[in-house]
């Protein structure tokens, strides 16, 4: 669901621009208990299209990141509000590279065909940020937000 950017804390949109990106859109995503989200990849431009996340749960969720198979290819879908995303034909088109529990504030590479695991029973929300420079129409990689937001990253 899409989250106006009203609703965001001005506290936020403050330290957004202090670094010189603006919101580039905000939304809200809600996965039911023992439910998930489909196998998919946000945008490819970047190929490491990155969003920082705070996803608000009562269990050990997780997020998945896969590769596409040899010979298999992400094709241009259209989602029921309007937005586009990109997947295989069959889940069976995907090998799987890495499973993480994401927590708050975490930055994520959403250019990686990715799904969400909810096996607890409670639900899952999540509030996902996308961020651009101010002078720039393009989505930022994982690697230049990652730079750019050296200062406020805790590794793990």
């Amino acid at each position: 669901y899409y989250l106006p950017p009203e609703h965001l804390t001005k506290e936020f949109k403050d330290w957004v621009d202090s670094l010189g990106l603006i919101i580039r859109y905000s939304e809200i995503f809600y996965t039911m208990a023992r439910g998930s989200l489909f196998i998919h990849s946000d945008h490819l431009d970047p190929i490491d299209s990155c969003k920082i996340n705070w996803v608000y749960d009562q269990g050990p969720t997780a997020m998945r990141w896969f590769r596409v198979k040899e010979g298999k290819e992400l094709k241009l879908q259209e989602n029921t509000i309007g937005g586009f995303y990109y997947a295989c034909d069959n889940d069976d088109d995907y090998i799987l590279d890495e499973e993480h529990r994401v927590g708050k504030g975490t930055l994520l590479n959403v250019g990686a065909p990715h799904d969400v695991i909810n096996n607890t029973d409670y639900p899952r929300w999540c509030v996902s940020i996308v961020l651009q420079k101010k002078e720039s129409e393009k989505r930022l990689g994982y690697l230049e937000l990652k730079e750019i937001l050296k200062d406020y990253i805790k590794s793990t």
